[in-house]
């Protein structure tokens, strides 16, 4: 019981407060019980001195037959008792005795003590009979009873007092602690939800007290809070995409430096082979001029290859400075294709280059020019003869197409990947290394270009989205 009382706000405000007000209630009574009585007494008195000022007045030098019936008649008409004595102590006149008819000797000793058991009201003085020689004693007194009613009465209801104290106090007890504790329990659900990040929680008190600047302040900060969180969750994610990113790009390398190690091997080998037959004169190796020529050729692959893998390790480095300048691409794309015209006329194919004016783009012009050269190489060398290689260039995009050829669709999504090409004996026949569309992707994907590649009714088309 005592551990749910503690843990448990509402009780504790009701039976505090239940408290307090019993409390509060019961002292309340205790002075009631107490001075009400005395307060009365008092306030009687006050008026009994005024009547006896009046009294005073009139019996002052008048006969003892006259006094009496001043007295009599003062008695009579204001509920009072009014006792006189002589100088002696003797009594002369005592109210309640003339009201009932009857002259009984009174002892003044009993009369006074009488009176003062009573807990009458009393005021006595002095006044002056003109049949007695010594000054006599006027007393008047009333209410004993009314007193004595009072208390008696505030007695004989205290059960009923206690009980109404304790019933109003409980009362007022549940009200008050329903009041304090149900905007604070409703924060505390509410505060419960904040510290799960639960979404959409707000206290919504709508108060003007404290209680409405706490809950406006939770409300902020939990918005303020969320904002955070969600924030952070963003950046997480961009942090771990970047980090997947990261994890690719540096799987990408190793499967490069890999696919580069198997690339340069098998040429070496070859190469290193025939060096070794003709410096010992194998066989048909003793004619070193045939071979010398083989071996010139396989070095040209070798140094072609390893010019392309620089390019790639440059472009991916993150120390290189790129420069983009504002380029027209029309002159750039007139000057580089009519470079490689010789080569398409050996395998009598026909370039078509079809070019807008003044087409300009941000690019960084000794690589850009590596992509177009790379375009038209690859389309021009995997053309059949008599094709047509026709290049597109337009406001937004860059196109080459070489007609005659067709790739699965599985193998187009492979071409990007290094030394990846569509023959699956990896015949350089065509003097490819594998390469020419990974750097194709590498430069566009530096200058934050689109691109793509796809099969048309007549050939395949790669499209570059400039920027």
């Amino acid at each position: 019981m005592i551990k749910r009382i503690k843990q448990n706000l509402n009780i504790k405000v009701f039976l505090g407060i239940f408290l307090l007000l019993a409390c509060s209630c019961a002292i309340i009574y205790s002075v009631v019980l107490v001075s009400l009585p005395d307060s009365f007494k008092t306030t009687k008195e006050e008026e009994i001195h005024r009547d006896m000022d009046i009294i005073t007045q009139k019996i002052n030098g008048v006969s003892y037959q006259r006094a009496k019936q001043i007295l009599y008649s003062y008695a009579n008409n204001n509920d009072y008792e009014i006792a006189l004595l002589d100088g002696y102590g003797q009594v002369l006149f005592y109210s309640y005795t003339e009201n009932e008819t009857r002259s009984a000797t009174l002892d003044p000793d009993s009369l006074l003590v009488s009176i003062v058991n009573e807990g009458s009201a009393v005021v006595y003085t002095n006044v002056y009979i003109n049949d007695e020689v010594n000054p006599c004693v006027l007393y008047v007194y009333g209410y004993g009873e009314t007193i004595n009613s009072i208390s008696h009465i505030l007695f004989s209801y205290l059960p009923l007092i206690i009980a109404i104290i304790v019933c109003l106090a409980a009362v007022g007890a549940f009200v008050s602690a329903r009041l304090i504790t149900t905007p604070i329990r409703k924060l505390s659900i509410q505060s419960e939800r904040m510290a799960v990040m639960e979404d959409e929680v707000h206290c919504d008190l709508n108060r003007n007290d404290e209680l409405g600047v706490l809950s406006s302040n939770l409300d902020s900060m939990y918005k303020r809070l969320m904002e955070t969180m969600y924030e952070l969750e963003a950046r997480s994610e961009e942090l771990q995409i970047e980090i997947e990113k990261q994890k690719q790009a540096e799987q990408q390398r190793k499967d490069f430096f890999a696919a580069v190690s198997h690339e340069l091997k098998t040429p070496i080998t070859i190469l290193k082979g025939e060096l070794e037959g003709m410096i010992h004169q194998y066989g048909e190796y003793k004619d070193r001029d045939k071979y010398l020529l083989h071996t010139m050729e396989i070095t040209n692959e070798i140094e072609k290859m390893v010019k392309e893998i620089l390019l790639i390790s440059k472009m991916n480095s993150d120390t290189v400075q790129r420069e983009l300048h504002r380029t027209n691409l029309t002159d750039l794309l007139y000057d580089t294709y009519e470079q490689y015209i010789p080569l398409a006329n050996q395998k009598q194919i026909d370039i078509i280059c079809d070019a807008e004016d003044d087409v300009y783009a941000n690019i960084d012009v000794p690589t850009f020019r590596k992509v177009i050269s790379n375009l038209i190489v690859n389309a021009v060398n995997y053309s059949p003869e008599h094709a047509q290689v026709i290049i597109t260039l337009e406001e937004k995009t860059l196109k080459v197409e070489n007609t005659g050829v067709f790739i699965d669709e599985e193998n187009l999504k492979k071409l990007f990947e290094p030394f990846y090409r569509v023959e699956q004996s990896r015949n350089r026949a065509t003097g490819g290394t594998g390469l020419g569309l990974y750097i194709v992707k590498s430069i566009l994907e530096l200058h934050h270009m689109g691109y793509e590649m796809c099969n048309t009714n007549e050939g395949v088309l790669f499209t570059v989205f400039l920027v």
